[in-house]
């Protein structure tokens, strides 16, 4: 047999040895992921600006029915709509800002049940809980948390 193929078959003998010797999955796994935010309320009516978000989590596979899974989210959203007017009645009228764009710190932890596990199948359902930090900022990039001449009287968002 000619030592290139001897040296194949080698190879190809140490990269398979270890698949079926690894019978159990690794007790977490470490992820990363990328997703789109979009806004849709008052100042957008439609899903019509995107933006993006980076995902990194930990998904824990300690035991065969209910595992946990932390989730951190680094994103933003863009809400806009220029022709956008609301006359609550109030004195002075409100000016509305027309544009945000929203940056969003997400953390979660969600519990995992296994409805089905096997070696390459797992059936499973997510329920979590979670906190959000919102920052909407106006196109000067200065925060509209507290201003409160952009909305109608007696409405207020806060952290």
């Amino acid at each position: 047999m000619p030592t290139k193929i001897k040296f194949l078959l080698l190879l190809l003998s140490f990269s398979v040895i270890p698949a079926f010797s690894q019978t159990t999955l690794p007790n977490r796994f470490f992820e990363i992921g990328f997703s789109t935010n979009s806004y849709k309320g008052d100042l957008s009516h439609s899903y019509e600006q995107w933006a993006n978000g980076v995902h990194v989590g930990i998904l824990f596979n300690r035991n065969k029915r209910i595992n946990g899974h932390f989730n951190l989210m680094v994103g933003s959203a863009v809400a806009q709509n220029p022709n956008y007017f609301f006359d609550d009645g109030s004195n002075p009228q409100p000016t509305p800002n027309n544009y945000a764009r929203i940056k969003m710190v997400t953390l979660n932890y969600d519990i995992r049940v296994n409805l089905y596990k096997k070696k390459n199948l797992i059936v499973y359902l997510y329920q979590g809980i979670g906190l959000i930090r919102f920052d909407p900022k106006s196109v000067d990039n200065k925060s509209l948390l507290n201003d409160l001449n952009t909305r109608p009287a007696n409405e207020s968002y806060s952290n």
